[in-house]
């Protein structure tokens, strides 16, 4: 614990659990912004970003492996467009062989 974390509550990457699809078949919206904080390679703009694209699947149950890895695959064909690096999608992919 820092100490501007008694100011500010606790930092969000310290506290960001591991998040796989390992441990569920779907991730709900609370567990991808989690993951999404855990990748420090993104800054607030592109997590933003991921985390639209990423929400605009997710439906009641949460968003299955083969969705995230297919708006993966269209943020690597944007990313230039985007602004992301091939080392945000790198890490981004990591998420799905966790």
């Amino acid at each position: 614990m820092s100490i501007f974390s008694g100011w500010f509550g606790p930092s969000r990457s310290k506290g960001a659990n591991k998040v796989s699809f390992k441990q569920k078949s779907k991730l709900s919206s609370k567990e991808i912004e989690d993951l999404l904080w855990s990748i420090s390679s993104l800054d607030k703009k592109q997590r933003d970003l991921v985390k639209s694209e990423l929400l605009k699947q997710l439906d009641g149950g949460g968003i299955t492996k083969y969705e995230y890895e297919n708006v993966i695959l269209d943020l690597n064909r944007r990313r230039v467009e985007l602004g992301l690096s091939s080392i945000d999608i790198k890490n981004l992919k990591k998420v799905i062989y966790q």
